[in-house]
């Protein structure tokens, strides 16, 4: 499904059902609180942090971020699925902790389709891979030269377990054949600074790269979309040097506890969507290099499940579990 076509059809026809009486009937009586399954200063505080500021003015109550990361978001997920389901407790939620944590780990604490609700989409965002300008490594070819000769093989970071990073980077060792070694962060900003530094050699970054970028400071390699991003033209997609279907995007949405009550989600994603579609969030999104694609709560539910559908063969064919 294409995401722009989804905004069209289903997100108006859901705005148009969301009456003002609708509206009216729903209280929050605050504070919201923001979970981010990442640590502060990374590129999902600074975009939840833009939300929870917008959404403070709109629903005129404090909408405060806590930042839970690890465990690659299953700790923050499991923390706002066990909340009171009064659309109080909101999460930052990426593809792990909705859609690829259940095929990664044996055990959850939280089941995402039935303690997790979909509240509102915000929009997706390529990963890029990185290296340090102390490594000598600026090409595709070699890179992969590198990671041949490298004893032991070769490093990359990403921010977490079971991140659309980390499976960024096992999907490309699985198609070149490249020995590379994934090593979790809980915080991107940390590996961002160990990668300007030389302490790592690759890392898979987003948001919080670019500005390295821009730099100089970090080189990148390529992006994992399928186009060339609109904020970064100058980064060619890994189609481009030869590695033909291979993709591996990430996005950003929000979720709450599933009992939440359907007129609380509706009522939270019209107002989410109305913050998003400004110009000056959209500006900040781009920045941060996120496509951002309203969608109604039933778009967003029949998003995750393709999301499912195209991850869950990746990662059996990749044959990786975590306890």
């Amino acid at each position: 499904m294409k995401l722009k076509s989804l905004c069209i059809t289903a997100f108006a026809a859901a705005l148009t059902a969301l009456t003002p009486a609708s509206q009216a009937a729903v209280t929050l009586n605050g504070p919201v609180k923001l979970v981010v399954t990442f640590g502060a200063g990374s590129g999902g505080d600074v975009l939840a942090r833009s939300v929870a500021q917008g959404l403070s003015e709109r629903i005129k109550v404090p909408v405060v971020v806590e930042n839970l990361p690890g465990a690659g978001g299953n700790i923050g997920a499991a923390y706002v699925a066990r909340s009171k389901p009064d659309g109080q407790t909101l999460l930052l939620v990426t593809p792990g902790p909705l859609v690829t944590n259940r095929y990664l780990y044996k055990t959850l604490n939280y089941n995402p389709e039935k303690d997790l609700a979909p509240v509102a989409f915000i929009g997706t965002y390529p990963n890029i891979l990185t290296a340090s300008p102390q490594s000598n490594i600026k090409t595709l070819d070699q890179l992969l030269a590198a990671a041949k000769e490298t004893k032991g093989g070769l490093s990359y970071a990403s921010s977490g377990v079971g991140t659309t990073q980390h499976l960024a980077g096992e999907l490309l060792a699985k198609e070149t054949g490249a020995n590379l070694v994934h090593v979790p962060y809980k915080a991107t900003s940390a590996y961002v600074t160990d990668l300007a530094g030389g302490q790592l050699p690759l890392a898979f970054v987003a948001q919080a790269g670019v500005g390295l970028i821009n730099e100089g400071k970090i080189i990148p390699i390529a992006v994992t979309s399928k186009r060339r991003s609109e904020t970064l033209p100058q980064i060619p997609t890994f189609e481009e040097l030869g590695l033909k279907g291979y993709s591996a995007d990430s996005w950003f949405a929000l979720a709450a506890a599933a009992a939440t009550p359907p007129e609380v989600i509706d009522y939270l994603n019209h107002e989410i969507n109305e913050v998003i579609k400004t110009p000056a969030f959209q500006e900040k999104a781009k920045l941060q290099l996120i496509d951002v694609t309203p969608m109604s709560p039933s778009e967003f539910k029949t998003f995750i499940d393709e999301e499912r559908g195209k991850w869950t063969p990746v990662i059996k064919n990749l044959g990786i579990s975590f306890e």
